[in-house]
């Protein structure tokens, strides 16, 4: 599923440098059909990039239960 999201997010930059292109700027028809690809991927990147933090934030969150495991004050505050 990462590689997936990851294969999203780089279609969703290309996009946007396509976006910023002069030559794309100057074609309304190349310009609307990559507007319209741009804004669908959007919603899909921002839950990719949320996903991600909680996943790092889950993982965080484990560390400090694993290494505290004698400190409830920082196990109550990890779960």
């Amino acid at each position: 599923m990462e590689h997936e999201l990851r294969a999203i997010e780089e279609r969703y930059e290309h996009l946007a440098a396509e976006l910023a292109d002069p030559a794309v700027l100057g074609d309304r028809k190349k310009y609307e059909k990559t507007s319209r690809a741009y804004a669908e991927l959007e919603p899909v990147v921002e839950a990719s990039k949320t996903y991600r933090r909680l996943k790092d934030e889950l993982g965080q969150a484990r560390e400090v239960l694993d290494e505290s495991a004698g400190e409830p004050e920082l196990v109550e505050m990890a779960k």
